[in-house]
């Protein structure tokens, strides 16, 4: 039977789309709220806690003027409108976590509206037969909205970002899409093109929305919009790179660059990693790995190695298929044709092509995904299938997916329960077991954070951070021999140079109780602009009755970095 003799197809009524909206915030609610009894995890604690450029509405424009690390290990991550969200949420709920996911939770639900509303108006515009063009869209909005891959940009405060470049860049493509009849036509440009630059200051990615709207006026042959859309284009990356190349940013250590004739094998095995999450997300974690790892057994490590080859084979048969798929849209589904160019647009960046600092993460989907969904929705319609099977299995789907979502909410809420869930589901790599080795040592079980900082040197023995923790750890058992051992090694490493040589001075002073001032100084002259360091400095000399000294140094801080509210304290003190 036909989709049109569906009664509850065929008599859609012109007030669905307000419903349509009002289900999927009600939907996107009941599945994320459990988020609201989480912590702070992750990259929380450098972004939220410890950045200071969020503490007041004054420095605004000095967040534009930073990228996004600040009191951490540095980045390529210009994302002022990040910065400035969490301004909105410190001032609105200071530390409290509750508040800060209940804004990832109502931006994600705005930007499932903002997907219906996208996707409901290109098919208004290039599929007008349509009849069930505003279903469609609201089923692929429902099924984003649930969808539990989703989890990392939405439950963890960090990864709002996605969040925020997903929505500016569907309310972008919304706007831009007026048809030339329209009333006032042009007059959805401006707010296009304002939505397309904030897509951009969300994140990187998002300027992957306009290189869409573009796309799409070529595969259009709307060549005069698309004059009039290149300019806006100019306008829009100039803006944007007068702000990102003015900004302060210290340059994150160079990763060893995936080799390119291994680029196209991660690619077909990141196509099927991600193929099997969007269809079955049942092995949900953070720190996705697409590579053999050798975790000390061989036998495991055969093991791995063979699913990675099949997985490789696999990602490629999928490619042939989303080719063969895409060459059918081209023929008898123009509107479809149109979002799968979408999704691979989004997903390009992404893809392994090009060389990031992961091979895949689940978070990246976010914004993609969105286009494919509409496009399957389509095609599923268009093919001769039973309907009311189909319905009924696409709606116990979606429900799977939500159930999917609200229980994973559990996995993020605190350090402990995230690093485990994400090591015991197979995300156990080197940065995991730093982070479960940190945890330990803070709460005094050094003997298992020994291990952890072990386990993460196997994987890679220049590890920084792993070798620093096991240093600590080693100090804290009072091995300080052990510890001794370690430290040269992690000094040569300009990374954490300044650290090392603050734990090289405590270690001196634990052992021989002797005052090594010329090491602290040296630490901070490594790292001039992380707080931390210089902070440890600067008290260090005033508990030794060097308090004009440790004032002079926090006044040539101050002068670089003015916006610290824990300098002007400590100054005032």
């Amino acid at each position: 039977m036909r989709g049109s003799q569906i009664p509850i197809i065929s008599g859609l009524k012109k007030n669905f789309r307000p419903s349509a909206i009002l289900s999927l915030i009600v939907a996107a609610l009941a599945v994320w709220l459990p988020a609201l009894r989480n912590g702070f995890v992750w990259d929380d604690t450098a972004l939220v806690l410890r950045d200071p450029l969020i503490r007041s509405w004054r420095l605004i424009p000095e967040g534009f003027r930073h990228f996004l690390f600040t009191d951490a290990t540095a980045s390529n991550f210009y994302r002022p409108v990040q910065r400035l969200s969490y301004t909105f949420d410190y001032d609105l709920f200071a530390f409290n976590a509750w508040g800060w996911h209940l804004t990832s939770i109502l931006l994600h639900a705005a930007a499932a509206v903002a997907l219906f509303l996208c996707a409901a108006r290109w098919l208004e515009k290039w599929n007008p037969a349509g009849k069930k063009n505003p279903l469609l869209a609201w089923i692929a909005a429902l099924a984003w909205a649930v969808h539990p891959v989703h989890s990392a940009a939405v439950v963890y405060v960090s990864g709002r970002a996605d969040v925020l470049a997903a929505l500016f860049g569907f309310l972008a493509l919304f706007f831009a899409a007026r048809t030339p009849d329209e009333k006032n036509p042009r007059g959805s440009e401006l707010p296009a093109a304002l939505c397309f630059l904030a897509a951009m200051l969300s994140k990187e990615s998002g300027a992957m929305a306009l290189v869409i709207w573009l796309a799409v006026l070529v595969a259009t042959r709307d060549f005069c919009r698309l004059r009039r859309w290149t300019i806006f284009a100019m306008a829009i990356l100039t803006v944007y790179c007068s702000l990102r190349f003015s900004a302060e940013n210290t340059p994150p250590p160079a990763d060893a660059p995936t080799r390119i004739a291994a680029r196209p094998i991660l690619m077909a095995r990141a196509v099927a990693e991600y193929a099997g999450l969007l269809a079955a997300p049942t092995n949900l974690h953070m720190e996705r790995n697409l590579l053999a790892l050798d975790h000390g057994d061989n036998v495991r490590l055969i093991r791995d190695a063979t699913m990675r080859e099949y997985q490789t084979l696999l990602g490629i048969a999928l490619v042939i298929g989303l080719g063969v798929w895409l060459r059918w849209t081209r023929k008898k589904l123009p509107a479809a044709f149109l979002f799968l160019v979408a999704f691979l647009l989004a997903y390009l960046p992404v893809s392994n092509l090009f060389s990031l600092n992961a091979n895949a993460a689940e978070h990246w989907l976010y914004f993609g995904s969105a286009f494919l969904f509409v496009a399957t929705a389509l095609s599923i319609d268009a093919a001769p299938l039973p309907q009311r099977p189909l319905a009924v299995a696409v709606g116990i789907w979606i429900a799977c997916l939500g159930a999917r979502s609200f229980v994973r909410c559990g996995d993020w809420k605190n350090q402990r329960t995230f690093l485990e869930s994400t090591a015991m589901c197979g995300g156990d790599n080197a940065r995991v077991e730093i982070n479960l080795g940190v945890l330990e040592s803070a709460e005094g079980r050094q003997k298992i954070a020994i291990a952890h900082f072990e386990n993460a040197l196997r994987e890679s023995p220049d590890q920084p951070f792993a070798l620093l923790g096991l240093a600590s750890a080693q100090m804290r058992s009072h091995h300080y021999d052990k510890a001794r051992e370690i430290l040269p090694r992690a000094e040569k490493n300009p990374l954490i140079r300044a650290d090392a040589l603050q734990s090289s001075a405590v270690l001196d002073w634990q052992q021989n109780r002797a005052t090594r001032t010329d090491l602290l100084k040296k630490s901070a002259l490594a790292s001039p602009k992380i707080w931390s360091v210089q902070k440890r400095y600067i008290t260090y000399l005033d508990q030794r009755g060097q308090t004009l000294e440790a004032i002079s140094e926090l006044r040539a801080l101050l002068e670089r970095e003015p916006f610290r509210a824990d300098s002007w304290k400590l100054l005032a003190d």
